[in-house]
């Protein structure tokens, strides 16, 4: 069939998931760096609260579209 739903899916799951590593990577590396001012510390508290949420996503997208795809 070429690319179907699923894939696309699968494509955009795989993206929230490195995205939400991206993210949890640069949160960690910036609480290294800055853990001074207030400012900072509130977007280090956000940043990885929203990296978990989107490799969560990601992967729900994922298991999805694999059962769809195995029911097929």
């Amino acid at each position: 069939m070429g690319i179907g739903i699923d894939s696309i899916n699968e494509a955009l799951g795989c993206v929230c998931i490195a995205l939400g590593a991206y993210l949890f990577f640069v949160a960690v590396k910036t609480n290294m760096l800055f853990y001074c001012t207030n400012m900072q510390v509130h977007m280090n508290a956000i940043i990885p609260v929203l990296a978990s949420f989107l490799v969560f996503v990601g992967s729900l997208v994922i298991t999805f579209s694999l059962k769809n795809r195995s029911k097929g």
